[in-house]
């Protein structure tokens, strides 16, 4: 949809408000309605719309909650609010702090930039830097945090690179963490690392699919995987994690919603996941954009021009870091 000289004054009217009462960037392809809690989306959607398996997985975050759970404090402390969605620190590049979000949470500086970037799992907050570009295949926007002296040392060694190499795999354990609405009025950082949240498709398999989203259909098409996590708006732009790793696999971008009742049970999903029933598995589940995908279209952006001058050294730097430094596991072989 087009952005209008009145949804920018709404969005800068709503830049002073609380973190609970900011508008609510929707899951999918639509850039950034503009929504603020109390317009009546909880009215309309609930948490059992965006249900996978038996239950709604989706939880508080606590630091220290579970060692079973890799790297899963450095995740919570890495999320932060980003706009009306979700967004995640990926280390420090060519002397720049980067942020990574979806394209429809920060479709272009001006959609972001007036607000504080907030890192609640450690009561802190940076201010937006430079903006580095966004893209709709990806569904990924990359911009840079000024964050002050005591931020900065708090995130050397939180960083969250994507994985660029991760393939996936069937059954592949994951988890997420963002700042959906289901059950979560008080837009609190949220955590899901259930049993129905693991990759669906098969061993990179990535499709080139359109938005699912019922709520909110975006006009643009993106690389996916399918997956079983509980998503919500306002989880837009959250890391899809690999459970046992703590390596970066995806960025959350869509997923069918409200959810059908076939998906809503466990053994049902088991059976999806076993017989590969892609009727379900790419009509039905959450969707991610794969980090290869992600790493793919950045090199290309680059040796094409696109991405040029200081750009280009922050994302080829982000391309060319080993993840061993900060995430030992990462390459671990299944």
């Amino acid at each position: 949809m087009k952005v209008t000289l009145l949804a920018a004054w709404i969005a800068f009217s709503f830049s002073f408000t609380s973190m609970a009462d900011e508008p609510v960037t929707l899951l999918g392809g639509r850039p950034a309605p503009l929504l603020p809690l109390d317009f009546g989306l909880n009215d309309h959607v609930e948490v059992d719309d965006y249900r996978i398996g038996d239950e709604f997985g989706k939880h508080p975050a606590v630091l220290g909650e579970s060692d079973e759970v890799a790297l899963l404090d450095r995740t919570l402390k890495a999320t932060a609010k980003v706009g009306g969605g979700t967004g995640f620190y990926l280390g420090k590049f060519g002397g720049e702090h980067v942020m990574a979000t979806n394209y429809h949470v920060c479709q272009a500086a001006w959609s972001c930039s007036f607000r504080p970037v907030r890192f609640t799992a450690m009561n802190d907050r940076a201010s937006f830097g430079r903006w580095i570009g966004s893209w709709t295949d990806i569904d990924l926007a990359l911009f840079t945090i000024r964050p002050d002296a005591e931020l900065a040392q708090k995130l050397e060694g939180l960083g969250m690179n994507f994985d660029y190499n991760n393939d996936l795999y069937p059954g592949q354990p994951l988890y997420t963490a963002g700042y959906g609405i289901a059950g979560n009025t008080a837009r609190s950082l949220m955590v899901n690392y259930d049993l129905d949240c693991s990759v669906f498709s098969d061993s990179a398999e990535f499709r080139f699919m359109a938005d699912p989203d019922e709520l909110n259909t975006g006009s643009y098409m993106a690389w996916s995987f399918a997956n079983g996590c509980d998503v919500s708006h306002g989880d837009s732009g959250s890391a899809m994690v690999d459970r046992e790793t703590g390596a970066v696999v995806g960025i959350i971008w869509t997923g069918k919603i409200p959810k059908s009742s076939i998906v809503k049970d466990s053994t049902f999903l088991t059976d999806v996941l076993e017989s590969r029933n892609n009727d379900v598995i790419w009509t039905e589940l959450s969707y991610s954009v794969p980090s290869k995908k992600i790493g793919e279209h950045l090199a290309h952006l680059i040796s094409t021009g696109e991405l040029s001058g200081w750009k280009s050294t922050v994302v080829g730097e982000m391309l060319s870091t080993e993840l061993e430094p900060h995430c030992p596991p990462c390459r671990t072989v299944h």
